[in-house]
This record gives C-alpha cells, structure tokens and sequence, in this order.
C-alpha cells in the first residue's frame, strides 16, 4: 500500500496506512506521489548509489500532538537519504513504542518523532535495549530536554539566564500568588506552542493554566521577557548562525509555525559581535547542560539588554519545509540531505568505528 501524504493545519490527527513498516525504497516506474515523497522525486530505477547500502528506519508519526508534524519530518528525511544512495524503511509509530516495539531491521534509526514517546527518552531507551544505533540524544538528555522544569534547573546550574517561573501542577481553582506576570503560560512537556497562551491580565490567568493543563501534566507560568525572539541550531561541536524569528503573531505559535506566511526568518539581524558571540555561547551551553547529542535547538529571548534567556531546548528538531534548525544548516553551507547524513554518521560512529560513509 503506498504512503500517501496528508497535510493538515491545526493538531495534527493525519494518519499513515497501518501496518507498521513501510518500503521507501524507489521500485521502477513510481513516481513520488505515489511515495508520499516531496515534489522532484520522479522515481524509477535511476538512482546512483553514493555510499555502501546502509539500512536506515526513519521512525515518525507517534502518538503527540506533534503526529502530523513528524510525519512531515520523516517524509522529508526519507527522501533526502534516498537522494544519497541509503536504504531507507520509513516506520509510522501508532502504538506505544514502550509497549509494542515495531520489529526494526536496519544499521540506524533516525529519530523524526516530535513530542512523547519520540523525545522523552522512551523510544531511545528502547533502541538501546535493541541494540540499534539512533540518531540525537541519549535518553536522560532528552528527558530532560522535553521537561522545561527539568531543563531549566539546569541551564540555571549551568549559570544561564531563565525567566522567573512557578509550576502549577494540579488544577487550580484559583491562580497562585506568586505567578509572574505578563507571562507566558506552557504546558510543562509540550511543543510546537500547543496550549500556550501570553498573559497580561491576571483576570485572564486561571483560564490560560486550565488550557496547558488540558494537554499535559503540568503548566509552567513563566515572566513574559521583553525582546527578539532567536533560535540556534548546533550539532555536536558546531553551532550554526542565529535566526531571528519574526512572527505574525504575539508569540511564535502553531499557526505561524507551519503555515507560509506565519513569521518572518532572518539572519541578517544586525547583533554586534559581543552578542552574537554572547547567544551562540549560550546555545552550546545550553547544548551541554543536559547532555545533548546530535542536532538540536535552542530558543531564546533576546533582551535589549542582559544576558540572552533560555526559552527552551529541543532535542529533535522539525525537519519540515517550514522547520527552523535545516534552514540554519543551510545557511552554514550543509544542504539537508548532508544534514541528514550527518545525523546517521554520528549515530553510527557512537556504536562502532565508522565503515566509508561519504
């Protein structure tokens, strides 16, 4: 059955055909709709082989929120490793990895699952016990790292600046004293900005708590800071040039995320060298305050004045036409398919000297 692409706007709930492991390898006479691959992949029989056939899963789709953006991600990827000569097998993840492991045969696991299971260190725990390379951080790393209570204690340790918070963790029937405000109010494990919501009138607050509270555990109240929002990729040792994020919106939320139009991105920001320096010094920081591995991206807000303060990390990044850390890639002269391999050369020298990937 083919894999066909479903685009969607609003809380992903698109679905891949069921059946667990789908063949992205290219048969002859199919063409890329039929593949569910981006435009320009016209199929066939045509391909050049670039480098010994290593077998690489692309796990995407989960159970999150974030379903329909994974999925974009692991399409996206699979294409591009395919473009590079790699045999690829692309995994929709419909059931709790933890549970009901899908049967994996391959070299590597590229991690494309944004939100639960994909980044709270659960599925990477599993592959481990598999003994299956994957791609990005370790399981504590990306615990922490999807826990933004977790994560800020510590870049706070790690002498970075946070905005002052108080975590709510039950349902309120009223706000706590002690909440910041203006503030922005999160879920405490969620991403792509669901149930976030900016808060300046504290009549407001209560709502805005019960809305996070409604998609996770727990929901971070935290001061809303004045200044331009960035975000900065890095990949092991090397950090990738700053973009500045200009949204529609008040914040960068789902809509302006993945919608054309949303935001306006820029890498021409004029930040003098003292700061520039000052923000990807604390992405690397951040980086290494929780143990990353791979790529990754941090969020900040930059003041007019002050050190920059952590929003947030994010231990798998989108890979969509819309996500953030390819295009930072791209303005550092690595294409996204050279990303991609990237990613799979490091999970596979973490578990064995590398054979001749080029």
């Amino acid at each position: 059955m083919p894999v066909r692409e479903r685009r969607r706007r609003g809380p992903p709930h698109g679905r891949l055909p069921e059946g667990g492991l789908r063949a992205l390898r290219r048969p002859a006479g199919t063409g890329d709709k039929a593949l569910g691959l981006p435009p320009g992949h016209t199929g066939g029989e045509d391909m050049t082989p670039r480098l010994p056939r290593y077998r690489v899963a692309v796990l995407c789709g989960g159970l999150s929120p974030e379903r329909s953006i994974s999925l974009e991600s692991g399409r996206n990827v699979a294409a591009a490793l395919l473009d590079r000569g790699v045999n690829v097998e692309i995994v929709d993840v419909t059931t709790s990895f933890l549970d009901a492991p899908p049967p994996l045969d391959c070299d590597v696991a590229f991690i494309a699952l944004h939100g639960g299971e994909g980044e709270d260190g659960t599925v990477q725990a599993v592959l481990e016990r598999m003994g299956i390379p994957y791609t990005g951080s370790p399981p504590e790393a990306s615990r922490i790292g999807l826990d933004k209570a977790a994560s800020r204690r510590r870049f706070e340790r790690a002498g970075l600046f946070v905005a002052p918070a108080v975590l709510v963790e039950d349902t309120p029937a009223s706000p706590p004293p002690d909440c910041p405000l203006p503030a922005v109010v999160k879920p405490v494990t969620g991403g792509s900005t669901i149930g976030v919501s900016v808060v300046r009138d504290p009549a407001a607050l209560l709502d805005a708590i019960w809305k996070a509270l409604r998609t996770d555990r727990a929901a971070l109240v935290e001061r809303f800071i004045e200044g331009r929002e960035f975000t900065v990729a890095v990949f092991e040792e090397m950090v990738f040039p700053p973009l500045l994020i200009e949204p529609a919106a008040e914040i960068f939320d789902f809509d302006c995320k993945y919608s054309d139009g949303g935001a306006r991105f820029s890498f021409d920001h004029g930040l003098p060298p003292e700061r520039l320096a000052a923000l990807e010094k604390a992405a690397k920081d951040a980086y290494n305050a929780i143990g990353c591995r791979g790529l990754a991206r941090v969020d900040f807000i930059l003041p007019p004045e002050g050190p920059p303060c952590v929003l947030e990390i994010n231990t798998v990044p989108g890979m969509t036409s819309h996500s953030l850390a390819p295009l930072a890639a791209a303005r550092a002269g690595i294409p996204f398919d050279e990303l991609c391999m990237m990613a799979v050369r490091a999970a596979l020298e973490r578990k064995a000297p590398l054979r001749n990937v080029s």
